[in-house]
């Protein structure tokens, strides 16, 4: 997940109205739909299984515009309550494609948005955008895909492994177990250096005192490493997108299954293979 995007849930500074704005091949709508649902899950503060108050408008018909009916449906939608989370998230998808009509219709939910309500309007033209829903929206840029490419490819040049049309098996356990390696030294590197900088005050401590700080620094490292790891599941899943399959829905499922297995303490290794199955059905 982006950097800045993390901080915000981190600090429960997440703003009621966004706008990602970037090229075409940002992956913009999968990492919205992604934040969304962390958003959901930390406003929420239990398991969700259905994820009913997550909400995508995609662009609609040969003219790929966004209709009026839908965004009056939105409109309904978020003047009611939540059905499972404790707010609702709304994603319009290539927002540049609404009539000034539609545009219009959602400004009052816009400046007067119910409690709990986040809403992610994505871009490759934000200057399409009405001024008065623009000026209102915290703007998050993004790269395109040939920049994101190379990032990846610095990060983890394992997964250029993964750009062939079948994976045998025993080549993606290895790879699985590469990654699970990876990620073993990466969190005793976490557990060392938070360490080293508690080591000084926890001297000057009592046993209490220590403990509470001990478990602290236990639930942050966990909390960085599961970052990172969310972080190499969407770079898989913007891999595939490149690749144009599987389908988004299909993606997002195996990530959903892939984030919910780690947080439930199932090792990487088997995570990731149960999510590269999924991947190459």
């Amino acid at each position: 997940m982006h950097a800045y995007l993390a901080k915000l849930l981190d600090n429960d500074r997440v703003p009621h109205l966004m706008l990602f704005s970037g090229p075409t091949d940002a992956g913009m709508d999968l990492i919205a739909f992604e934040f969304a649902k962390t958003w959901l899950k930390k406003i929420s503060r239990k398991e969700l299984k259905q994820f009913s108050d997550l909400h995508l408008l995609k662009a609609e018909g040969k003219t790929a515009m966004h209709g009026i009916a839908s965004i009056r449906d939105l409109i309904e939608k978020a003047s009611l309550a939540p059905f499972e989370a404790a707010g609702k998230a709304f994603i319009i998808d290539r927002a540049d494609r609404m009539l000034p009509t539609c545009a219009n219709a959602l400004l009052k939910t816009i400046e007067e948005p119910s409690p709990h309500t986040l809403i992610i309007l994505t871009t490759s033209a934000q200057e399409a955008i009405l001024p008065t829903i623009r000026s209102r929206c915290q703007l998050m840029r993004f790269k395109g895909k040939n920049t994101e490419k190379k990032d990846r490819e610095l990060r983890y040049p394992q997964l250029e492994r993964l750009k062939v049309d079948s994976l045998h098996f025993i080549e993606m356990a290895d790879l699985c177990d590469e990654f699970h390696k990876i990620f073993e030294e990466r969190k005793k590197f976490l557990e060392k250096e938070m360490k080293a900088h508690t080591s000084e005050h926890l001297k000057e401590m009592n046993a209490t005192q220590r403990q509470k700080i001990e478990d602290e620094v236990e639930g942050a490292v966990a909390s960085k490493w599961q970052q990172e790891v969310q972080e190499l599941l969407i770079d898989i899943g913007l891999i595939y997108r490149d690749l144009g399959r599987p389908s988004l829905e299909v993606v997002q499922e195996a990530q959903s299954f892939a984030k919910l297995a780690i947080e439930r303490s199932t090792p990487l290794k088997n995570a990731l293979e149960s999510f590269l199955l999924r991947m190459h059905r």
